[in-house]
């Protein structure tokens, strides 16, 4: 074998070299890339290191994964037989198969040598696999520019196929040596793009938590460490962070969860049928069809800056601790999971237009990683760019996603704009509201004798109500001492930074915090010195139920159920944020009842009467929550929404209402033919569909027809000269009444995990009919007694 076989050429010419080197390849892009590479490889402890100076930066990333292969064979007759796989991964376009069980992110990403070559002038590359030897191979601009972009196997500077353990400044704090695994070293980096490193690594910490949520959620360890004094490059674990706040165990579920709302999954399957246009796209993992999986999720705005001590006055600095968390503009919306790892976030896909009352607003659209030997259409439909910075989804999926998931933005969005105004409301009363019914429940006790107990029952009870504000007190306690730790804890990061006035809001912030503190713990325990006969408390409690009652004998406990529209769209609107206690002491004195016929007879009965009450409480709670729900139909919220729904705006289109009654009806909406001063063409093909989704007969029928038909299957008016115009014309003002209809259809079928938004036209179930039949021949009964 001659020298000259003896070479590997790792880019074709030094022209090629300078221009990878002006690619633009940033340093948050370098991270990525590694860190992937390192995920690939079946690392289940991924170290990575920034040394950001004096002098020249230096990148090293670590793991203890499967190792680069020893040995690569390949066709390419530019690569010599036998050559180290280590040697082969520096190649431009060199990717080795791996044995490992993870999908791979395959043929994405820059790849090492354009990241190398754009980002540093050297970079060393140390690999072992399981019983092998350490081995090295360099990536020296420099010394490829004078050797026509070849390293020499045979100069130790180039690659070494026994080097030993790499030197400590080639190793990251805390590293062990591992069975197997690749270290990567950029050194002399040119181009950080960072005049300071703190909030880069600040970033990276939050971005890596992030995008390989799901890796660390399932035991992947990441360890990020840096030279600039950083509290956030201290050399700890990266946490997992899930926007959805709904993997267990992450600091997004803990400090912000649960959302607000959600809504999801939704699926698309790629069987064929399912996505118009589609071919079938076997999931391999499965071996059934490969699924797309959306799922939304709105925050709550008041868990989010009570976590973070933000008050709800907007201000320039609450604004950048919410974005630090994800709460913004630019992040609010849709990220693309490609398998375990984010690609992109803050996409808001054309279905919803971002404002600033939609930063709460979170939604997450994921696809299997599918080989790309076996198809590579799933990747193309979501049109997933080399650098996994972003994508480009494909219009026809597009539209199959807004036909299904359309209605619940609009619903997110309406449960986001109430909650804002009962936030408003709230903030303009100068006192809480009293808990009056409770304050003055003892007075009821002679109107309401309780059923006779023995002694030691009684004293039984007591001491588990005693037990139960123990337990309070103690959460009140906690959640407080939470609040002043995490105000203590803003005051270290803001004198860390030096700037005073950071010290000095968060100094003041943390005063404010502690006296809110002793004020929460001293009302809960003057509470309970307090006697009462009934006591409300409220909490999410993981069903439908409105309430839950404690029976303690001589008190009767009342939760009322955080989780509810009862609770959201009525309780909390008409009477927290009203701010009248007689309202709220109504609402009250309601639940007590129930909760007191319930509970004063409940042990005296059959098994059959508890039954009763257990079938009562749930629908009494069914019932409340469908009422509420008709009244919010009816009544609907303050404002039209321009981008969704029945509220109509002022100018409103025909592509517009279009767009809309597709989206109820779920059918395709018509293409444009730009034949319309208002931008758009309502077409024959296009009415059938949402005569078909009506279950409207129209067969043979023309145009203005099908209209005719649909509106008198539902015994509305013809008017002919409002909703058709000359020839075959139909008119806007037909086009909502056609929504109107829709609406109305739809109601029966919003997505599980909402409650149905029905027309007050509509006639009640029979399920619904019956149950209220029940329970007023029930509390008939317990008149009668």
């Amino acid at each position: 074998m001659t020298e000259r076989d003896r070479n590997v050429r790792i880019a074709n010419t030094g022209v090629m070299i300078s221009q990878m080197r002006r690619l633009g390849v940033k340093l948050v892009n370098g991270f990525f890339e590694l860190v992937d590479n390192s995920s690939d490889a079946d690392s289940r402890t991924i170290w990575t290191h920034l040394d950001s100076g004096p002098g020249p930066w230096r990148l090293i990333v670590a793991d203890d994964g499967c190792g680069i292969p020893e040995h690569f064979q390949s066709d390419d007759p530019e690569i010599p037989p036998g050559t180290d796989g280590i040697v082969h991964a520096l190649r431009y376009g060199g990717r080795i198969p791996l044995p490992t069980i993870r999908p791979s992110t395959g043929r994405f990403g820059f790849g090492l040598t354009q990241t190398s070559f754009c980002l540093c002038d050297r970079t060393v590359a140390y690999s072992k696999t399981p019983g092998g030897k350490w081995r090295r191979a360099v990536l020296d601009v420099e010394r490829l520019l004078a050797n026509r972009g070849e390293i020499d196997l045979d100069d130790p500077r180039d690659y070494d196929p026994d080097c030993g353990t790499p030197p400590e400044e080639h190793l990251p704090p805390n590293w062990r040596e591992p069975r197997s695994g690749t270290i990567i070293v950029m050194e002399s980096i040119v181009r950080p793009g960072w005049k300071d490193s703190r909030p880069l690594i600040k970033r990276m910490r939050r971005d890596i938590g992030r995008v390989y949520r799901d890796p660390i959620a399932s035991g992947l360890h990441v360890f990020l460490s840096s030279t600039c004094g950083s509290p956030d490059g201290d050399g700890s674990m990266v946490e997992a962070r899930d926007p959805m706040m709904a993997l267990a165990g992450t600091l997004d579920a803990e400090r912000f969860g649960p959302p607000l709302e959600t809504r999801g999954p939704i699926e698309i399957i790629l069987d064929g049928r399912d996505l118009k246009g589609s071919p079938e796209v076997i999931d391999p993992s499965t071996g059934l069809p490969a699924v797309i999986r959306i799922e939304m999720a709105v925050a709550d705005p008041q868990s989010v800056t009570s976590s973070l001590n933000l008050s709800d006055s907007a201000s320039g600095r609450s604004s950048r601790i919410l974005s630090e968390h994800w709460f913004s503009s630019r992040d609010q919306g849709f990220s693309i999971v490609r398998g375990d790892r984010e690609l992109a976030r803050g996409l808001d896909l054309g279905l919803y237009t971002k404002t600033s009352n939609m930063n709460w607003f979170r939604g997450e659209i994921r696809f299997p990683v599918i080989p790309s030997d076996q198809s590579t259409y799933l990747d193309g439909l979501f049109g997933v760019r080399t650098d996994k910075t972003n994508v480009d989804i494909d219009k026809r999926l597009v539209d199959s996603i807004r036909g299904r998931i359309g209605t619940m933005i609009t619903q997110l969005r309406t449960s986001i704009d109430r909650h804002r105004r009962s936030r408003s409301r709230s903030r303009t009363m100068r006192k809480p509201v009293v808990r009056m019914a409770e304050l003055h429940s003892s007075r009821l006790r002679p109107l309401s004798p309780r059923r006779s107990r023995r002694a030691e029952q009684i004293q039984s009870l007591k001491e588990r109500r005693i037990e139960r504000e123990k337990q309070i007190i103690s959460e009140v306690d906690s959640a407080s001492e939470a609040r002043v730790a995490r105000a203590a804890t803003r005051v270290s990061e803001a004198r860390a930074t030096g700037v005073a006035k950071e010290i000095a809001y968060a100094e003041k912030e943390e005063e404010k915090v502690r006296m809110e503190s002793e004020s929460s713990k001293r009302i809960v325990r003057n509470r309970f010195q307090h006697d009462a006969f009934f006591r409300r408390m409220q909490s999410p409690l993981g069903s439908d139920e409105i309430y839950l009652a404690e029976d303690f004998h001589d008190q009767i406990w009342v939760t009322l159920n955080e989780s509810t529209p009862f609770f959201r769209e009525l309780y909390e609107d008409a009477a927290v944020s009203s701010g009248e206690p007689e309202v709220q002491s109504l609402l009250d004195l309601m639940l007590f009842s129930i909760a007191f016929a319930e509970k004063n007879d409940y042990e005296y009965h059959s098994e059959e009467y508890r039954e009763f009450w257990t079938r009562a409480r749930r629908d009494i709670s069914r019932i409340a929550n469908i009422l509420v729900g008709k009244i919010g139909e009816e009544f609907g919220d303050d404002g039209p929404d321009p981008n969704e729904g029945n509220q109509r705006p002022h100018g409103d289109t025909i592509t517009r209402a279009l767009a809309r009654v597709s989206v109820s009806a779920k059918v395709d909406p018509p293409e444009s033919r730009g034949s319309r001063r208002d931008g758009g063409t309502i077409t024959k093909d296009w009415l059938v569909s949402v005569a078909n989704f009506l279950e409207v007969d129209v067969d043979g029928a023309r145009k203005q027809d099908v209209v005719r038909r649909i509106l008198a299957k539902y015994s509305m008016p013809v008017l002919e000269d409002v909703y058709f115009s000359t020839g075959s014309t139909v008119t806007l003002p037909a086009l909502h009444v056609i929504e109107d209809i829709c609406l109305g259809k739809k109601a029966d079928s919003v997505s599980s995990g909402g409650f149905s938004t029905m027309d007050l036209s509509s006639p009640i179930s029979e399920a619904d009919f019956d149950a209220m039949i029940e329970m007023n021949v029930a509390i008939a009964e317990l008149e009668e007694e």
